[in-house]
């Protein structure tokens, strides 16, 4: 009978102590989900305009005039700084993938003599006339596949950084 009484004397204490374990264990689980995350309004911010860059260049005459050049460079350094901020495996990857195929897009048209500061028109002159129709069919190919890529790649990140962000916040 004694030990009833000890125990409905204790009882409180004891159910305090676990509440407030369990807060301490949820703060720390909260804290490693933030960290995780990163900064997810930019991280949000960068991925939707990385692929409204990529409906854009697939809709529109992209594959012909191509992005502008500093401005996609400016868009995937930052994309890649984001990567390095975000701890998520699945996110870092996603950022950096997203920032190859950009670039990758946006040098499409450009070709690497021109980066190098060299007149480049015979070149580019050069090349239309050895491909001919089946360059052109193979250019208009891999720009499709690499706006299908990296529109299916960032709407997934965006997703992963939903589940993540519904994780630590509770939306």
């Amino acid at each position: 009978m004694n030990a009833w009484v000890d125990v409905a004397k204790f009882a409180p204490g004891y159910l305090s102590l676990a509440w407030l374990a369990s807060g301490a264990v949820r703060k720390a689980v909260v804290r490693h989900h933030r960290i995780r995350i990163g900064p997810v309004d930019e991280v949000r911010e960068v991925l939707q305009t990385v692929r409204t860059a990529f409906m854009d260049f697939g809709a529109g005459d992209g594959a012909r005039t191509g992005l502008d050049l500093p401005a996609t460079r400016d868009l995937s350094l930052r994309m890649t700084d984001l990567g390095d901020r975000v701890t998520d495996e699945r996110l870092r990857s996603a950022l950096q993938e997203a920032s190859v195929l950009l670039i990758g897009l946006t040098e499409y048209r450009v070709p690497i003599s021109n980066l190098a500061g060299e007149p480049s028109e015979r070149e580019t002159e050069r090349r239309e006339r050895e491909h001919g129709q089946a360059g052109h069919e193979h250019d208009t190919a891999f720009v499709a596949r690499t706006v299908l890529s990296g529109v299916s790649l960032t709407s997934r990140a965006l997703h992963h950084l939903n589940e993540l962000e519904r994780r630590t916040i509770g939306r």
